[in-house]
């Protein structure tokens, strides 16, 4: 079903999901939308066993083809191409892991600029780092255990010493590993931003 563009951004977004620069995916109340061609058109689907009065909280997609979504209650579906529908998996798999890190904003900044990133899928230890285009770490925003939900971090352009940086390409990087002591990197994601004088 085609949707016209504005009256998908008529109602408030709980997630989205970029895959590319035409793939979108987003999720508003009980639906999920996604565009092929930049949100030009948009195809919605609701989730299989989807409650009466509850919402789809968050998602993120790994290519095209493979996501996950997370409902009011903690449920998870996995949407796959290749099934015509989202489905809920059985109680008896083991949940997929969703973990999504987003574009900071406003991109580029001066002075400052958010990153924000969600956990759902269990309580993690997480590491957020800033690096430069050489590779060297100059912030450590996080490194700690973090519950389930969503988060969002400040970074004022200031290496851990509290000098400014100079202006420029960075780089930040979320690293979501399993219970302590694990050893195990079970979300890794950098991105790029631009830091101006």
């Amino acid at each position: 079903m085609s949707l016209e563009p504005g009256i998908v951004a008529l109602e408030p977004i709980k997630a989205i999901s970029f895959i590319d620069e035409s793939n979108i995916w987003l999720a508003r109340w009980s639906k999920i939308h996604h565009s092929n061609d930049n949100g030009a058109t948009w195809s919605s689907r609701v989730p299989e066993s989807l409650a009466d009065g509850e919402q789809v909280r968050g998602l993120t997609f790994a290519d095209v083809n493979h996501g996950w979504a997370v409902g009011s209650d903690g449920r998870i579906w996995q949407y796959d191409s290749l099934v015509t529908s989202i489905v809920e998996p059985e109680s008896n798999e083991q949940q997929p892991l969703v973990f999504s890190l987003y574009q900071n904003y406003p991109n580029p900044f001066n002075p400052e600029t958010v990153i924000e990133y969600q956990l759902l899928g269990y309580a993690s230890s997480v590491r957020l780092r800033i690096y430069n285009v050489t590779g060297q770490e100059v912030r450590t925003l996080v490194n700690q255990e973090k519950q389930i939900g969503s988060y969002r971090v400040r970074w004022d352009g200031r290496d851990d010493g509290g000098k400014v940086v100079p202006a420029g390409v960075y780089f930040y990087r979320l690293e979501v590993s399993g219970a302590a002591g694990e050893g195990r990197k079970d979300f890794i994601q950098t991105r790029k931003m631009s830091f101006l004088k």
